[in-house]
């Protein structure tokens, strides 16, 4: 596969491609010079609902359907579990000013305001501060639907938070590099993103359960990163990753019962507990990739 028109490595602006997946409505390029993986055409998909399946941003029928009380539970649940590792990774959020990227429908924003003496939030999908808005109504105020960097002035953060969002980014490089000029100092950012590295992989596994109709990947993500890409793209927008690792998916029960949106029968959550006991998703690289990194 060769260079596409406009097609060039978000990462480092290489234009020789080569084909990693292919859907029904794009294909994955990866860059032969760093590995990055990306979606081509590069933008981000929006207003994409077939029959909610997709779970896109912007359909109103996809908030009543796929935000529900039983998945804000889980939600909550999955996030408390966040919270512990985000302390642990980047310090703690008692006493700290923080800033989410990315709030979504407001469960980690919700634990994060309850401990921070200080937190703003920006969520630019309009369905997503709309289900904020419903299920935690003092939220509302304190995060602003906007697309960072907008709606900052020229406040600084001790934390700075951004949990699956750096898939969906255009110019990820220039998304952290905008982060990183956010921290104040001795402040940290704390990123979770899918790791992509074996996307064949990944990809049969989200066929299987049914995931994402005719697509390999998430509708909206355009950008798919692996460990060796992320930490480039940490270094790359002025970053110094402090840590940098995996945490288990398909091991959670209550992440896969989010994901499926279903409960597990005794059978499919004691395969979760293999697989966490075990580690074998982590050695095949199908885990969330977790960092923490600071200004370098």
């Amino acid at each position: 596969m060769s260079a596409a028109p406009g097609g060039a490595c978000p990462l480092c602006g290489g234009a020789r491609l080569r084909e990693a997946a292919r859907g029904a409505a794009s294909r994955v390029a990866r860059c032969e010079g760093c590995a990055m993986m990306f979606r081509l055409p590069y933008a981000a998909a929006k207003d994409r609902c077939e029959d909610c399946r997709d779970r896109c941003l912007d359909d109103e029928k996809c908030l009543d359907a796929g935000y529900s009380s039983a998945f804000l539970s889980a939600r909550l649940e999955v996030d408390r579990v966040r919270l512990e590792r985000l302390r642990a990774w980047a310090g703690p959020v008692r006493g700290a000013r923080v800033l989410e990227l990315g709030a979504g429908v407001g469960a980690l924003a919700s634990l994060l305001a309850a401990e921070a003496a200080e937190y703003r939030g920006l969520e630019p999908s309009p369905l997503f501060h709309r289900a904020l808005s419903r299920s935690f109504p003092a939220l509302a105020l304190r995060v602003e639907r906007a697309r960072f960097p907008e709606g900052l002035g020229a406040e600084r953060f001790d934390l700075v938070v951004a949990v699956d969002v750096l898939p969906f980014v255009e110019d990820p490089v220039a998304f952290l590099r905008a982060a990183r000029e956010r921290l104040a100092e001795g402040g940290r950012l704390y990123l979770e993103l899918p790791n992509e590295r074996l996307l064949g992989l990944r990809a049969a596994a989200r066929g299987a359960l049914g995931l994402y109709a005719a697509e390999p990947v998430h509708p909206g993500h355009i950008n798919f990163f692996a460990p060796a890409t992320l930490r480039a793209a940490l270094e790359r927008a002025g970053l110094r990753p402090l840590r940098l690792g995996q945490v288990t998916l398909i091991g959670d029960p209550r992440r896969v019962e989010m994901t499926l949106r279903r409960p597990l029968g005794p059978l499919a959550r004691s395969g979760c507990a293999l697989l966490r006991w075990s580690r074998l998703d982590l050695l095949l690289q199908q885990g969330n990739l977790v960092a923490a990194a600071e200004a370098a």
